[in-house]
């Protein structure tokens, strides 16, 4: 392995070839056709990290350089800090099946989708090492946050995910998602903005609660009509109501509604108490896999790249003061 000597730039480009290779893995994972782009991203993010090594080797490479000819350019017989990188065979086969894709219109299969991601899993796994120093799976994505108190929640939950600490590594994901998706809602406290649709109904009453409201005290004990009818009735309408005004919230903020359920599938229920503690509560038998942890960790990260990109377009006109 060689020794670390990665700039900041280097590691956040890592970071987004990481992040493109586990959006490819998503995309494999799709049903027919759906699944056929993972090729096209697997062979993007492959690329990128060919030319980024070059780069960070000082061998003569450019995005000219044909794709097939990277093993050689990188190599010790024409780089002075050249590696021999695995792999040539699977990604030549790579090579192949996108540009058949993408510029022939031959649509690869289900064998060919699952037999790149084997390949590109192992390539990324044996040459990250050689070239950078660092594990694959030990780049950070978090570098490509731009905002700072979720980049730390994220570093430490991927440091508990390290520790074997799995299950508050993803309760660590849950409030960097519920702190990024608050600052939208209500950046300034209690007041609302255009993503809030509403302010939060944070306590829903119990039907009985609003069958006593509702109850006339006269001696009959019951007014005209079903009050306990009534109070079922209005308690259905706030839960659709809370259920949708959450749902617009998420997708208005552009973040896919799918994959914020699967989120909310895999992660535990936290909040915080009146003494402002984080309270977690993990369900019975609660045990994610590596897999479910990426997953979410991915989210989270992307997420915060959607809210990012949303900054630019909530500028108040330039007729507005502040």
């Amino acid at each position: 392995m060689a020794t670390p000597n990665l700039t900041s730039t280097t590691m956040k480009r890592l970071a987004f070839i990481r992040l493109m290779y586990q959006q490819g893995v998503d995309q494999s994972h799709l049903p027919e056709p759906l699944m056929y782009t993972s090729v096209l991203t697997f062979h993007d993010a492959v690329e990128w990290f060919l030319l980024l090594s070059g780069e960070h080797l000082g061998a003569s490479v450019s995005g000219n350089t044909e794709f097939k000819k990277y093993w050689t350019e990188l190599s010790p017989a024409k780089c002075a800090n050249g590696v021999v990188l695995t792999g040539q065979v699977g990604m030549r086969r790579l090579n192949d099946w996108r540009n058949g894709f993408k510029h022939a219109g031959a649509l690869p299969g289900r064998d060919h989708v699952e037999q790149a991601r084997a390949s590109v899993t192992t390539f990324f796994e044996e040459n990250t090492p050689t070239v950078f120093g660092v594990l694959f799976d030990g780049i950070d994505m978090a570098d490509l946050v731009p905002q700072t108190s979720t980049r730390q929640k994220i570093k430490m939950a991927t440091a508990s995910n390290t520790t074997g600490d799995r299950a508050e590594a993803m309760a660590l994901l849950v409030e960097a998602f519920d702190e990024l998706f608050d600052s939208r809602i209500y950046p300034n406290g209690a007041r609302p903005t255009p993503f809030s649709f509403g302010p939060t109904i944070r306590y829903a009453l119990r039907e009985q609660e609003i069958v006593q409201t509702v109850r006339q005290p006269d001696s009959s004990g019951l007014p005209p009509g079903n009050p306990r009818r009534l109070g079922e009735q209005i308690r259905e309408i706030t839960d659709v109501t809370m259920a949708v005004q959450n749902a617009m919230r998420v997708v208005a903020l552009g973040i896919s509604y799918a994959e914020y359920r699967r989120f909310l599938d895999l992660t535990p229920r936290v909040w915080v108490n009146i003494k402002n503690e984080s309270i977690r509560n993990f369900p019975q038998g609660y045990a994610p896999n590596q897999e479910e942890f990426d997953y979410c960790q991915r989210f989270v990260v992307t997420v915060a790249l959607r809210l990012a990109e949303l900054n630019a377009h909530t500028v108040p006109p330039s007729w507005k003061t502040t």
